[in-house]
């Protein structure tokens, strides 16, 4: 740690760069002449892990690290300073990128800032070969926890991304403000033990390294697979998921959006809401989550408790698009494969887990423990628990963000009901729109739940729309953002008298409206009626009225 502490960040990020070009097989670095580049090429050239080459004309040295690449047929690096000797790159990059042949250009540059105010050997070198590159990366500037996890995570991209559906060149531009003029001791060029580098397994790759994975996971005691917003499964797809958990003895963490339900699932909100870092670090931390399907909800207590754990873990993204998505900046593995392929084959393996149920029991003892309790007192939380408590049988449900989704997640729901949310942006914007196009090619009741705000923000959606008799629209009136209401600012929380009763009966809705607890039950049982009208019930909830 001394020995780090001895150069500047600058220098640490390059030996974070070298340690991973090491660790993901790079042995071959053309290195040109310069300055920017020093640190870069002590690195190289102090790691008998590498064989270097000395050529001066960058244009020439693409050329000859081509050549290098074309005969063993593995990726060569090449190096230089900033400046235009970047910009003689770009004939043999693209002759690379069209002959699909996988270089790591490396191209030192000055710091952003100075772009612009005549600084020396300073010209925009990002993204300057995106055209001819399968993937351009510029390592960050910032310091600390952060700056290192993105410039981990940016390498690990690029250097995937070479050999990934096709091989080709692939830009690295290092932004470098310190030069480690002085030639460190020889301890410090020494390369880290290590950076964990991001593997991707594809369906073209061999049964060994996929038989290699299910042996690790074989090994592990606390299996967590974290479902993220999804339709329902069809029976095969909800089956091989099952099978996968009961042969490792997973639990899986679901929230509503999942629209997963089984007898290893955790409803997890109220869970993580309740327990503090510590507890979840003793008890519930596992020792790998495997990602599946799309984004968790607003404000998902899951992220902070998986970032901040103690334990050491593993993220496994299995999604078909293979990109590195390193939501817990924990990410070892993405499998570029359907979910259902990747249930099965590790199921269907003959590779024994050694394993009991014994972590799935300490989630299932926390679920009870930290259930939230009934609602007594009217508010929009007690009207969010009683309609998704009683949602009828094979409805759906639209939510909008924010308190609405957040306090549906507290409580369970009819399995049978299905559940959307536009959480792709997490904005209040198109909630009501979405519903209303859903629900005009639905056969079902279909409800929307939201909040005033994300209503009135998105009033056209209900204008000139058909207004068919399964709609069901309950808006929560808080006059104001009631989530950001601690803000304590006008221009955020918006306060407001207005109400929806006016515009919706224009429309044709059969207007329904409560002020207080018993107003809301009498109307609730109307609501979630299969009585043929589009319903709008106003649930005056806020302080304001």
């Amino acid at each position: 740690m001394e020995l780090q502490q001895e150069v500047s960040q600058d220098f640490a990020r390059c030996k974070m760069l070298v340690t991973l070009l090491r660790d993901y097989g790079i042995k071959h670095v053309v290195l040109s002449a310069g300055s920017r580049n020093l640190n870069l090429v002590r690195l190289f050239e102090a790691n008998r892990c590498f064989r270097t080459y000395s050529v001066i004309d960058e244009r020439s040295a693409g050329f000859y690290a081509l050549g290098i690449a074309l005969k063993l047929r593995k990726p060569v690096a090449i190096c230089c300073t900033s400046g235009t000797a970047a910009s003689n790159y770009l004939s043999p990059v693209t002759e690379a990128f069209y002959q699909q042949v996988p270089l790591v250009v490396i191209t030192a540059d000055r710091y952003p800032c100075l772009l612009g105010q005549n600084e020396d050997q300073t010209i925009p070198q990002v993204n300057m070969f995106e055209k001819v590159c399968k993937r351009s990366v510029t390592l960050p500037v910032n310091s600390g926890h952060l700056g290192d996890w993105e410039a981990r995570r940016l390498i690990c991209d690029a250097l995937l991304e070479m050999s990934h559906h096709g091989k080709g060149p692939v830009h690295i531009n290092v932004p470098i403000a310190s030069i480690e003029r002085e030639k460190p001791n020889p301890e410090v060029l020494k390369l880290d033990r290590y950076f964990r580098k991001i593997e991707r397994i594809t369906l073209s790759d061999s049964k060994e390294i996929w038989d290699s994975k299910v042996k690790r996971l074989s090994g592990m005691k606390r299996i967590m697979i974290l479902y993220g917003q999804d339709h329902p499964l069809a029976q095969e797809e909800q089956e091989s998921v099952e099978a996968f958990a009961r042969k490792f003895h997973c639990v899986i963490i679901t929230d509503h959006l999942s629209n997963f339900r089984c007898d290893r699932s955790v409803l997890s909100l109220s869970v993580l809401r309740g327990m503090d870092q510590d507890t979840f670090d003793r008890d519930l931390a596992p020792d790998v989550v495997i990602t599946v399907g799309g984004r968790r909800m607003l404000n998902d207590p899951s992220l902070p408790k998986l970032r901040a754990q103690k334990r050491a873990m593993g993220h496994w993204r299995i999604s078909e698009d293979g990109e590195i998505r390193d939501t817990y900046r924990k990410m070892s593995r993405v499998f570029e494969c359907s979910a259902k392929y990747f249930f099965d084959y590790f199921t269907k393996s003959d590779i024994l887990c050694d394993n009991d149920d014994d972590y799935l029991q300490h989630w299932k003892e926390a679920e009870k423990q930290y259930v939230t309790p009934e609602t007594d007192h009217y508010s929009q939380l007690y009207v969010v628990e009683q309609t998704v408590k009683n949602l009828p049988d094979n409805s759906c449900v639209h939510y909008g963000i924010g308190n609405t989704i957040m306090f549906a997640n507290r409580f369970p729901a009819n399995p049978t009901v299905e559940v959307f949310c536009n959480m792709g942006t997490n904005g209040i914007d198109g909630s009501a729109s979405t519903f209303m196009g859903h629900a005009v090619v639905s056969n079902h009741l279909c409800f929307l739940i939201l909040s005033d705000l994300s209503f009135f923000y998105d009033m056209n959606s209900v204008w000139s729309k058909p207004m068919r008799g399964n709609i069901r629209i309950m808006m929560c009136n808080n006059s104001g953002t009631d989530l950001l209401r601690h803000l304590a600012s006008p221009s955020i929380t918006h306060i407001h008298k207005a109400a929806a009763s006016d515009w919706v009966k224009s429309l044709g809705f059969t207007y329904l409206s409560s002020a207080n607890k018993e107003e809301f039950d009498r109307n609730l049982e109307r609501f979630l009626s299969e009585e043929d009208t589009p319903m709008f019930f106003e649930a005056f909830t806020g302080t304001s009225r």
